[in-house]
């Protein structure tokens, strides 16, 4: 529960924007047609998977460090 208001703060607006400013630059340089009404929903549905994704794999991650020390802690 610590880590839900870390990922569903800075770092999915951080990864956000990134891939906001990527989808803009990348709409421009190479003409995708993509409208420019879709980049509010493209935000939107960013600050929703890219936590997720994260929370996921933090989980997963730590699990994986841990798992070594569960021999010391259990007797």
């Amino acid at each position: 529960m610590l880590v839900l208001p870390r990922i569903f703060g800075p770092h999915a607006i951080t990864a956000t924007v990134v891939f906001n400013l990527l989808v803009l630059w990348a709409n421009r340089a190479y003409g995708l047609g993509i409208p420019e009404s879709h980049f509010l929903r493209y935000w939107l549905l960013n600050l929703t998977m890219v936590p997720v994704g994260h929370a996921v794999y933090e989980y997963h991650a730590t699990e994986r460090l841990i798992r070594p020390l569960m021999p010391l802690l259990l007797p």
